[in-house]
């Protein structure tokens, strides 16, 4: 009889090992899983781990955010979730910390905020934000501080600022950010140090401000800076020169960037604030709030009163001198620094002066 008790109890112990096991492994789910409707998720719901890719695509209209999945803390392959039409929110995703290959968020129509990706410290591959036309901050990658493969925030119709990426300090790949027209400036890259692929900052109408790269190191073949309304061409070429300085060798492609003046970075290596670094500038006393070209000069600085500049001589008469300051003027109207107004204006008070008399 005792032996028949001991024999038992093995038993019920080995079932007991057995379930328990049992229950551990299957909450490692082994290959790829896709999320479509509510049953996917419920299935999920017991898993801390997938292993492969989870992707999360088309949920229909009745789905508005991702509970159920917050037992999941990493994803071994590929976290995509795109095409959802009514997803407002990302709850559910809290606990995943790591992501082994690509994040991609992509499609989502009526998402807001990327709340649930919080605690996501870094991308193995590309990280890619884009087509989410109602998103207005990605505040909540703020953890993030590297990405393996290449970096696209793009089509982003409402987003008005990259704050939230501040913490991220390389991109292995290319780094593009593409057609959002709410976005003003580039505030929130200042920390990104390193770009391993090309850079691409195109179509994005609302843009003025690039001077969060400024510290950038790129390694790519090509920088593309294209089709920014609001941008002016003298701040994208003072980008090009900054970039150059930093050591980069590859062909830069600007074009199309319709805005007016240049904004002026704050930078330490340039001495008179006016945008463009010492060494690419050739007038470095500029006046304060003075408009200048490319090479850091003003009208008064390339055509200065007492007679034509990099010379000891005065001017001949009034006349060469409103010639020379006509030429001058009229190239800063070509390169969108100053308007025909502006030009105007500035003839007229010059023709008054005494410069050549």
């Amino acid at each position: 009889m005792k032996k028949t008790q001991q024999i038992l109890a093995t038993i019920i112990t080995l079932i007991i090992l057995t379930f328990f096991v049992g229950s551990v492994q299957a909450q490692v789910w082994e290959g790829d899983y896709t999320i479509s409707d509510s049953d996917d998720i419920a299935v999920l719901s017991g898993f801390t781990e997938v292993t492969g890719d989870l992707t999360i695509f088309d949920l229909g209209d009745d789905l508005t955010s991702l509970s159920g999945l917050e037992n999941i803390t990493s994803v071994g392959g590929n976290l995509k979730i795109g095409g959802n039409h009514a997803l407002t929110s990302l709850s559910g995703l809290e606990n995943i910390t790591s992501v082994g290959g690509d994040l991609a968020i992509a499609g989502n129509d009526a998402l807001t905020s990327l709340s649930g990706l919080e605690n996501i410290t870094s991308v193995v591959g590309y990280l890619a934000i884009a087509g989410s036309h109602a998103l207005t901050s990605l505040s909540e990658l703020e953890n993030i501080t590297s990405v393996g493969g290449y970096l696209v925030i793009a089509g982003n119709d409402a987003l008005t600022s990259l704050s939230g990426l501040n913490n991220i300090t390389s991109v292995g790949g290319e780094l593009s950010i593409d057609s959002n027209p709410s976005l003003t400036s580039l505030s929130g890259l200042e920390n990104l140090s390193n770009v391993g692929g090309d850079l691409w900052i195109t179509t994005n109408h609302s843009l003025k401000d690039v001077c969060a790269l400024y510290d950038v190191n790129l390694t790519g073949n090509n920088l593309y800076i294209y089709d920014n309304i609001l941008l002016s061409m003298d701040t994208a070429y003072a980008l090009e020169s900054q970039l150059r300085y930093n050591g980069f060798t590859g062909t830069a492609y600007i074009q199309d960037n319709n805005g007016s003046g240049l904004v002026a970075c704050d930078i330490d290596d340039d001495i008179d604030d006016d945008g463009v670094l010492n060494d690419f500038d050739e007038c470095e006393d500029t006046p304060v709030d003075e408009i200048v070209n490319s090479y850091g000069c003003s009208i008064e600085q390339l055509v200065p009163c007492e007679g034509p500049i990099d010379t000891t001589e005065s001017w001949k008469n009034h006349g060469k001198y409103v010639s020379a300051l006509a030429k001058t003027a009229n190239s800063f109207v070509y390169e969108s620094l100053i308007t025909e107004d502006e030009k105007d204006i500035l003839m007229k008070e010059m023709a008054s002066s005494d410069c050549g008399k």
